[in-house]
């Protein structure tokens, strides 16, 4: 009921936000507070980890008495109340708006979770270290597809019965 006047939202996942020119808008999630004014942005708040992309504008970012200006082709990261970076980036929208997930030098670990949020599946791994980093993208239109772009570039194969993934090495085959 009060919207116009206090236009707050908590958030505990992913959301990407158009934000008219003129329109005061701020995204509490439990790592920090995204304050905006007529924007286009990303906010990834999942597992301890703020993730903030602005795509138009500009975006504050707070947390712990910190304050960070993210501007228009920036992104900002923030994991376990850490600051880790600020970089640009050539990105104009968020990768999942076109139905793909993608990432930078992260662990296979956390690749391996976001695929099961787009896909019904159980992922078991056999003999595979789930802290080595990868960079690339998925699809989340073809389950097969997704699996090769995430375990070709580490040299793992994969099975796929009904809806159970089995990751392995290949020299386990």
């Amino acid at each position: 009921r009060n919207w116009d006047k206090n236009r707050v939202i908590d958030l505990e996942g992913e959301a990407y936000f158009k934000v008219a020119k003129g329109k005061q808008f701020d995204v509490k999630t439990p790592q920090g507070t995204v304050s905006v004014l007529g924007t286009q942005f990303n906010v990834y708040a999942r597992n301890n980890t703020l993730f903030v992309q602005c795509y138009e504008g500009l975006v504050q970012v707070t947390s712990q008495d910190t304050v960070i200006r993210v501007p228009a082709g920036t992104h900002l990261k923030i994991a376990e109340g850490t600051y880790l970076s600020k970089e640009q980036s050539q990105k104009t929208n968020p990768s999942w708006v076109n139905n793909e997930t993608d990432f930078d030098n992260v662990n296979l670990n956390t690749v391996i979770e976001q695929l099961k949020r787009h896909y019904p599946i159980m992922v078991s791994i056999a003999g595979v270290d789930t802290n080595q980093k990868i960079s690339g993208s998925f699809t989340h239109k073809n389950l097969y597809v997704a699996l090769q772009s995430i375990c070709n570039p580490l040299g793992l194969g994969f099975t796929i019965k009904n809806n159970q993934v089995t990751i392995y090495a290949e020299a386990e085959k």
